[in-house]
């Protein structure tokens, strides 16, 4: 026969919180002890698929009126992370911000099924910018990127959102704090307090913007 549920199976359960913290545990242990070399080949192609998606979607987001309206209208301080499609090199939150609104201003980046949203939109405008004022190496940068989509699309898997809610700007956050966690060489712990803090700065706007062209869901990706 099976053996039955521990005690301490029967304590999760019963305390949501603990379990929580147990999964981000898990999650963070994972992102720490990835090694590139382990990742399968399939999974490499598909993010590389994605990346290249995702800088294409960004440069054709720069290249709108709107972007460029945006762009002018904002402070750029000199910094070492690239605005894409500006030729413009300028702080990290600045070029994290500023590049999430273009990659999904066209409705044109990928989405990810089970996630319910956009792992990749979340995350690699982050990661991207902070990796490039880190002069961080090929190798980890992508390590960083796949600890971004993953930890991000599973915690859209996890989430049921209220009837209404836009996903933008909600649980890919997550995904972001994991993969600039990663970049700075963060151990596990770290790492969990990370995640574990994004969790707690979702903005919860509503769905009505994706359906009457409110341009206020890309900020909230930005954001």
């Amino acid at each position: 026969m099976p053996a039955g549920p521990t005690d301490a199976h029967l304590a999760r359960a019963r305390d949501p919180k603990a379990e929580a913290r147990e999964r981000t545990g898990d999650l963070a242990h994972w992102a720490a002890r990835l090694s590139w070399t382990d990742v399968p080949s399939d999974v490499r192609e598909r993010l590389c698929l994605v990346l290249l998606d995702t800088f294409a979607v960004t440069l054709a987001g720069a290249r709108t009126q709107g972007q460029r309206q945006i762009r002018a209208a904002w402070p750029q301080p000199l910094g070492d992370a690239p605005l894409f499609g500006a030729g413009v090199l300028t702080q990290v939150d600045t070029a994290a911000y500023l590049n999430a609104t273009a990659l999904v201003c066209s409705e044109l980046d990928e989405g990810g099924k089970y996630a319910k949203g956009h792992p990749a939109g979340h995350a690699f405008p982050a990661i991207l910018a902070l990796a490039a004022s880190l002069g961080s190496p090929g190798e980890r940068t992508a390590r960083a990127l796949l600890v971004g989509y993953e930890v991000a699309a599973r915690h859209g898997r996890a989430t049921a959102l209220r009837q209404g809610v836009h996903p933008h700007g909600n649980w890919g956050v997550t995904g972001a704090a994991a993969g600039c966690a990663v970049l700075l060489g963060l151990p596990a712990e770290r790492i969990a307090a990370a995640i574990d803090t994004a969790a707690g700065l979702p903005v919860a706007g509503h769905f009505d913007s994706a359906l009457d062209g409110h341009r206020v869901r890309d900020a909230w990706m930005g954001a």
